[in-house]
């Protein structure tokens, strides 16, 4: 039994000694052995992949300038329309009264108006008239002859004092009315411009369509109050589609440049892959959920399925810059 064992041990020593001298020794720690054969290294992705958005090239979203109640609708999702086709009026009731008053104030400022410039033109020719007292008074005392009687002379003297006065009076009238006239002229020009104030609010109230294109989507129904700035309608333009990215972090940005080429895939199109080209690179990042992500517009060169509806999700790989 034990020269079995002995014979056993032998055996695995003999092979453990092959290992050692097929694998060129043991190593030392030092170095002194073979070196290790390195790993190949990790081929770096040359496509930068990103998250995006199918929306149109041109595009509108219609907001409420002005809040209101809608009072019309006048457009469906799939319509055309055309520029300045009106979308959506809000209730004008209010704002109809506020023109009709500011045109009455209006009125009444123009009424004051031209009274005050009959008042000013009156003063003036009272200017003139008072002239033209003086200087008849004077003549008259200049043409006294010197046997007048110091009475005359003083009478004289006395009547051309008077009509002195009556001009400083009249000038004095006519500075008034000038005045007057520059109030009432502002008085006016203040309230013309509260009706055209009003009216432009007024006008806000009829919505319209700032671009021509197809209505993708209403928001609102008659009866809903609109709140300033609330998206009612968004059109889509006849400039085609485009792909914005939602994710591109500043690392992955870094590595594109505007014209790199670009593959988009609209999800539910998995087997329809459209070529196309980075046309924008936002110059400014937003911060979303602690990483800071830029905008970048993807233009598709290639064929785009005619099912592809705004703001269905996709994915783009774009190729990384040299």
């Amino acid at each position: 039994m034990r020269r079995w064992i002995v014979a056993v041990v032998a055996v695995v020593a003999v092979i453990a000694a092959a290992a050692v001298f097929a694998g060129g020794g043991l190593s030392s720690g030092t170095g002194s052995g073979a070196a290790a054969t390195p790993l190949p290294p990790v081929a770096s992705t040359d496509r930068v992949v990103a998250e995006a958005r199918v929306v149109p090239a041109t595009r509108a979203v219609v907001v409420a300038a002005v809040p209101g109640a809608v009072v019309r609708v006048a457009v469906a999702e799939g319509d055309r329309v055309a520029a300045g086709a009106v979308l959506v009026k809000l209730d004008t009731t209010a704002a109809e009264a506020e023109v009709a008053s500011s045109r009455s104030a209006l009125d009444a400022a123009a009424a004051r108006s031209e009274q005050a410039a009959a008042t000013a033109a009156q003063a003036k020719a009272e200017v003139a008239r008072a002239t033209e007292g003086w200087l008849a008074a004077r003549a008259i005392r200049d043409q006294l002859p010197s046997s007048a009687s110091a009475s005359r002379k003083r009478q004289a003297n006395a009547q051309v004092a008077a009509a002195r006065d009556g001009i400083d009076a009249a000038r004095a009238a006519a500075d008034g009315a000038a005045a007057a006239v520059k109030t009432a002229t502002a008085d006016e020009a203040g309230a013309s411009g509260a009706l055209a104030a009003a009216r432009a609010a007024a006008d806000r109230l009829t919505i319209t369509a700032p671009i021509a294109g197809t209505v993708e989507d209403v928001t609102v129904t008659v009866g809903d109050v609109a709140a300033v700035g609330q998206p009612l309608v968004r059109i889509a333009g006849d400039g085609g589609w485009t792909f914005e990215t939602t994710d591109l972090t500043q690392d992955k940005v870094a590595a594109i440049d505007v014209g790199s080429d670009a593959i988009a895939t609209v999800d539910g199109f998995a087997g329809a892959p459209i070529a196309g080209h980075v046309a924008r690179i936002s110059p400014f990042g937003e911060d979303r959920q602690g990483d800071v992500v830029y905008t970048v517009v993807v233009v598709p060169s290639g064929a785009v399925p005619d099912r592809v509806r705004w703001n269905m999700k996709a994915s783009v790989e774009i190729a990384s810059a040299p």
